[in-house]
């Protein structure tokens, strides 16, 4: 098993795991984001943190008769103990398949550096998610931007590819139910029937009267 691989999830259900046959170099970037605006002294400045999509650049060599496998440890190996039979990645087991399928480490055969490039310009143009396993890894949810193989008379039977990865952030949904709101309904008003007038008792006939007769008084009547 090489010192990097790409693994991704085939249409079929299986995981397939890309490796290379050389890695020249591996620049990984992972940045943030601080707005340019003064913020408040005491406040905490990781709530002003945005946190910028990480971003890998690979210079890789790709063979068609590479070195065979000796059956050593090897840096991929010790990093992530990985085992074909039982599916473990990173100290992970994947339950969704049995059996990863190594498509990259096959007997030596003419073009299979151009092939190995073709795999990788169909994983970007598909935007197919791949988990890079190497050194600094595993990153997530990587996706290839770019593919620029090197061509060169000194490079008959391989070719040196720089690649350019980027990562793909995914938003988690919160869904809230709609509450519908209680809304109070009038009391129907009771029916109370025909209501006779009620007749004026002589006391408040009297006062009714008295009030009368201040009022022509004030006003001179």
């Amino acid at each position: 098993m090489s010192a990097l691989v790409f693994k991704y999830l085939g249409a079929d259900g299986n995981y397939r795991l890309l490796g290379v046959d050389c890695l020249i170099s591996a620049t990984p970037s992972a940045m943030i984001e601080l707005p340019a605006h003064p913020i408040e002294q005491r406040s905490s400045v990781v709530d002003h943190v945005i946190r910028k999509p990480k971003e890998l650049q690979l210079e890789i060599l790709q063979t068609d008769f590479p070195f065979a496998n000796s059956g050593g440890a090897t840096l991929f190996d010790g990093l992530y103990n990985d085992s074909l039979a039982d599916g473990v990645f990173g100290n992970e087991v994947s339950t969704t398949v049995a059996n990863a399928i190594d498509i990259s480490n096959s007997a030596g055969a003419p073009g299979r550096h151009v092939q190995f490039v073709q795999e990788l310009e169909w994983l970007s143009v598909t935007g197919t998610p791949l988990e890079v396993l190497y050194k600094f890894g595993p990153l997530k949810n990587m996706v290839i931007l770019s593919v620029t193989p090197t061509l060169g008379s000194n490079l008959l039977d391989a070719t040196k590819i720089t690649v350019t990865l980027r990562e793909v952030q995914f938003a988690a949904l919160a869904v809230e139910r709609y509450k519908k709101p209680k809304i109070q309904q009038a009391k129907p008003k009771k029916d109370l029937g025909t209501q006779s007038p009620q007749e004026t008792t002589p006391s408040e006939a009297e006062q009714v009267a008295k009030r009368k007769s201040l009022i022509l008084s004030l006003l001179g009547k």
